[in-house]
């Protein structure tokens, strides 16, 4: 697979946080088999899905056909930003949690277009907003600053590069990274990516 990059540590980081101490259903949406988060937990039953592919289930998020307070937990990882009806997607994730439950949903903020469904980049603002008016609690996270995201950038440029060009940009990367492991901010407004745990009341 290749060696992660800063984003996807740190959001890895986050996800294996979030799963620690979580139990019952557990559903990850746009997972695979090959590529999933059910190393981190210890439910008893996980479930993986995606709208296609080799997962447990196949589910649209649009459109979930689990029953309403249905579900434990669940995760939504780095794929929220690949669905154009992304409002809906939301209510639905809302609508199975159970009273109680928890899921985390990242996305990708300065962090390169990495598909040609890649739609949208979700602000905290936009979290703020869109959860203020649901029966819901949340706790929005930014994942990494702007050092980091400048890193990110340089190690992770859009296609593959080799030779010269790639050593070039992870040298360049280098300073960046040690501005962000000793800088912590609050608030950044160029993180590499956004976080928010939604709590269904």
């Amino acid at each position: 697979m290749g060696m992660k990059s800063k984003f996807r540590k740190l959001q890895d980081n986050m996800v294996k946080d979030f799963l620690k101490f979580k139990h019952g259903k557990i559903i990850e949406f746009g997972g695979t088999i090959e590529q999933n988060y059910k190393e981190f937990s210890n439910a008893e039953n996980y479930i993986i899905t995606n709208i296609l592919g080799d997962v447990d289930e196949i589910q649209d998020l649009t459109h979930l056909t689990y029953q309403t307070s249905s579900i434990d937990h669940a995760i939504c990882i780095s794929v929220l930003q690949h669905v154009f009806l992304y409002d809906r997607a939301i209510d639905e994730i809302i609508r199975v949690l159970k009273p109680g439950g928890e899921c985390l949903i990242t996305n990708g903020f300065l962090f390169p277009i990495c598909m040609d469904s890649d739609f949208f980049r979700f602000a905290p603002k936009f979290w703020q907003k869109r959860l203020e008016t649901e029966n819901v609690e949340f706790d929005i996270k930014l994942i990494g600053n702007q050092y980091a995201s400048i890193s990110n950038l340089l190690m992770r440029p859009y296609g593959k590069y080799f030779g010269v060009r790639l050593l070039f940009n992870k040298l360049l990367s280098v300073p960046f990274t040690f501005t962000y492991r000793s800088i912590y901010r609050k608030y950044d407004n160029a993180p590499l990516g956004v976080a928010v745990i939604i709590k269904k009341i």
